[in-house]
């Protein structure tokens, strides 16, 4: 899926950059802590070093997708509980 406008195109492009001009995805990914946390940075340097990272991204986006969701849970059970302690405390 191409990216269109916005911040997550703007990251794409710096980071396409960094990896055009020789660094490892990895190194592209530390130079941006705000957005990747070590974890995800030692998943690649680990595919990376073993030749394995397109099979590290698939579990690496697996992963993160299941974060969102869980997320999302939390979010919907949280308004829930919000909307029935409003109800019973009117």
């Amino acid at each position: 899926r191409r990216l269109t406008a916005g911040p997550q195109k703007a990251l794409a492009a710096a980071m396409w950059a960094d990896v055009s001009q020789g660094r490892s995805l990895s190194a592209a990914l530390r130079g941006r802590p705000k957005v990747f946390d070590e974890a995800a940075i030692s998943l690649v340097e680990a595919g990376e070093a073993t030749g394995k990272l397109g099979e590290i991204m698939k579990r690496l986006v697996s992963d993160l997708e299941h974060r969102a969701d869980i997320v999302l849970d939390i979010q919907a059970h949280q308004s829930a509980l919000e909307i029935a302690v409003g109800i019973r405390n009117s």
